[in-house]
């Protein structure tokens, strides 16, 4: 197995990006998404995210383990769907002009 710094190059910037992308994405997405900053994208790129991750990594079926995240990650993804058909609340940073 490859350590998470020897993916990358010498100085350490790519494996700074596996490290920290993903957290910078979930966290500041989620920040974004509360503050009513580009709700219905962020919302979008979520559903996207939690199907994804759930046909691509979850589906197994014969662990019922991995299926239990499987139904939770596609739960998730028709939350993120509901969120993206309504919009941001009345108090978002960002009106929707929908």
């Amino acid at each position: 197995m490859v350590p998470v710094g020897g993916l990358g190059s010498a100085n350490g910037l790519v494996s700074f990006a596996y490290l920290f992308g993903p957290a910078v994405g979930a966290y500041g997405g989620g920040l974004l998404m509360v503050l009513g900053i580009k709700t219905r994208w962020i919302a979008a790129w979520y559903a996207f995210y939690c199907c994804f991750t759930a046909i691509v990594f979850h589906f197994v079926p014969t662990n019922r383990g991995l299926l239990d995240h499987f139904a939770e990650n596609i739960a998730l993804a028709g939350g993120f769907l509901i969120l993206m058909a309504v919009g941001p609340g009345a108090f978002a940073i960002e009106k929707d002009r929908a």
